[in-house]
């Protein structure tokens, strides 16, 4: 499957992303006037959600940087989300032994969610490395903890999620309070069509 993608991207002269960081980290490396252009350019680096960075992109990162450290990076070791296309925590976790006059700073407040999601998110993180102990900035009187479920299929997932909303909905909540997150594009398929089935409208985002 991967040389036929390769194959079609020749035929077409197209290039991916990849091929992008792949092309600049090749000029940065091989040009020595690139390099001295680029570093010239950019005086500082921000890299945000540092604990998604590929193999690639660090690579290319250091390039940019050469011999300096004039560079700003933020992340969250727990919130990995790109493992399955090269990501790595590692290198947010390694990060102040790789440049030992760093200062790391730790946001261990949440301001986001309610005391029980902190508490579960805790809970799940707990032993993992680089999970920080968070602590719930507001201390707000909600009786509703997160529940998990297991479900033989993404269709299966789906179907209960519809029907649970379904559910609500009947039960006099309001649509607009309602809310489905998922983690990839690919998993709205399934989400849609069981919220369809269901009789539930709704607007997808994103």
């Amino acid at each position: 499957l991967h040389s036929a993608y390769e194959a079609i991207k020749d035929d077409r002269r197209q290039l991916d992303f990849e091929d992008v960081l792949l092309a600049t980290a090749g000029m940065i490396e091989t040009e020595p006037r690139v390099a001295q252009q680029v570093r010239e350019q950019y005086r500082f680096f921000v890299v945000d959600e540092y604990q998604d960075v590929s193999p690639l992109q660090q690579a290319l990162l250091e390039l940019w940087l050469g011999d300096r450290q004039d560079l700003c990076v933020v992340g969250d070791a727990s919130q990995t989300i790109y493992s399955f296309a090269g990501a790595s925590a590692d290198y947010l976790l390694g990060f102040p032994t790789r440049y030992r006059e760093s200062t790391v700073v730790r946001l261990e407040q949440n301001y986001r969610s309610t005391p029980a999601i902190v508490h579960t998110a805790n809970r799940l993180m707990r032993g993992r490395p680089g999970a920080l102990a968070l602590h719930a900035a507001t201390q707000a009187s909600v009786t509703v903890g997160p529940t998990v479920s297991a479900y033989p299929s993404d269709v299966a997932e789906a179907r209960a999620v519809a029907g649970q909303i379904a559910e609500q909905i009947a039960s006099g909540a309001k649509p607009q309070d309602i809310a489905v997150l998922y983690r990839i594009n690919v998993q709205s398929a399934a989400l849609e069509a069981a919220l369809t089935d269901a009789g539930v409208t709704f607007q997808l985002r994103g």
